[in-house]
């Protein structure tokens, strides 16, 4: 008896066991020979996989944080750390001039303040240009301060226009095209870097420290993998890696999850909780979220690619961090001011994304303990610009606050796996949403 084939022969999607017809282009399984089933199994399989991948980057990538992308494609290709530098300079021009305005050395203070900006801006701005009439009469701190204000604001309009009209003195047409060639510039190289970051992806993780799982991981955890892949409708789901490292932590790229030995310590091997986890990043694997956060990088990869070196000379202290401070300050304030804040927000609406994803598939309390005992070590007080703005992920208690049914008891510390038996915290009464 001729068997259906495990893999169609018109669109190459993996066919639902038995059935006689493809479940997504409706072509009929059983008209396939049993040497085309092993020959096209086998090419299927190689080619599936990739080509799925591609259209769930696309797809991603398409619809996903349109606005982070804006924001890094401006910030990289548009010159904003050079508006911010002269910005800067022309606000601690503007201020020295209006403080000394008011006053009776004001004309010859504002003559070598507008000496000393000839030299520095390849603008045509005078100092006259960088203050207010009300700074020029009143001096002093109020006028410091107008100077400081509006000497930023004049030199980052002048910064920022001065080029596309001398473009468009030249040729009309040349701005048009300047910008066009910088975006497709700018997509060309996110592209690229997205499809780098898929293929270097198996050795950059193991580099790291992630290794393939054991035998006995592997008997335990790819079934697992495999359910919740399919619990969440993910056809292909991703490859797993273990970490032994002992901080637990779980993560989700382009092709891959790894998990680390210190999250299934942590969870005292407790099948529901981690099915929850691996729950939360199938989900990220299945919305293309390794591949967004590629392309997000790659629109801004120049920049980031700077703010690295910033980063690194920070990192060794010395002269060196003084050197590119003084150097690389415009760059670090456009990437952890503008493109990071940008791109974190939407990031932090994934995981709660995700979250939801995991609840809806039948994994929200598995998911819901696990954050909990999480939640005891590694989720502190979020204060300061990093830990608020820059931040990826949201507080842990407010993801725990969504993954709660209305009505039900939650208690205040989720009792630890290995905490002994008998011994349970008072619950409180989860908060009635509707």
């Amino acid at each position: 008896m001729t068997q259906p084939s495990p893999y169609c022969d018109q669109c190459g999607h993996p066919a639902v066991p038995e059935a006689l017809e493809c479940a997504t282009c409706g072509a009929d399984l059983l008209t396939q020979s049993a040497e085309q089933r092993v020959q096209r199994s086998a090419r299927r399989w190689r080619l599936s996989r990739p080509l799925a991948g591609a259209r769930r980057w696309v797809m991603a990538t398409a619809q996903h944080n349109v606005y982070g992308t804006l924001v890094g494609l401006v910030c990289a290709w548009f010159n904003v750390p050079l508006v911010v530098f002269l910005s800067v300079i022309g606000g601690v021009l503007g201020a020295l001039a209006g403080v000394a305005a008011g006053g009776i050395a004001g004309p010859g203070v504002m003559d070598r303040v507008g000496t000393i900006a000839t030299l520095i801006f390849p603008l045509p701005v005078r100092v006259d240009d960088l203050l207010p009439s009300a700074a020029i009469q009143i001096g002093g701190i109020i006028g410091g301060a107008l100077g400081l204000v509006s000497g930023a604001g004049v030199t980052a309009y002048l910064s920022v226009t001065e080029f596309w009209r001398l473009l468009y003195a030249g040729d009309p047409a040349w701005p048009a095209m300047v910008a066009v060639g910088q975006v497709a510039t700018a997509a060309f190289v996110a592209g690229v870097y997205t499809l780098y970051s898929r293929w270097s992806e198996p050795w950059r993780l193991r580099l790291s420290g992630a290794r393939r799982p054991s035998r006995r991981e592997a008997t335990w955890l790819v079934p697992l993998l495999r359910q919740v892949a399919a619990d969440l409708g993910d056809k292909q789901p991703p490859r797993l890696l273990m970490d032994d490292s002992r901080e637990p932590s779980a993560s989700a790229g382009i092709d891959h999850i790894v998990l680390t030995r210190g999250l299934i310590d942590l969870l005292g091997h407790d099948e529901d909780a981690l099915a929850g986890v691996i729950a939360h990043e199938v989900a990220h694997h299945r919305a293309g979220d390794g591949a967004v956060m590629a392309w997000s990088r790659g629109i801004a990869l120049p920049l980031y690619g700077v703010y690295r070196v910033a980063v690194w000379g920070a990192e060794r202290g010395g002269p060196l961090r003084w050197l590119t401070a003084s150097l690389l300050w415009s760059v670090t304030i456009t990437v952890r001011g503008i493109v990071i804040p940008a791109q974190a927000k939407y990031w932090r609406a994934c995981e709660y994304a995700a979250d939801a994803a995991a609840h809806q598939a039948g994994h929200g309390p598995g998911l819901h303990r696990a954050l909990s005992v999480l939640r005891a070590g590694f989720d502190g007080a979020r204060t300061g610009w990093d830990q608020t703005i820059l931040a990826t992920h949201p507080p842990l208690e407010l993801r725990l606050e969504r993954l709660e049914e209305p009505g039900q008891d939650y208690p205040v510390l989720e009792q630890h796996p290995l905490a002994p038996r008998g011994v349970r915290p008072r619950p409180r009464r989860g908060p009635a949403r509707g």
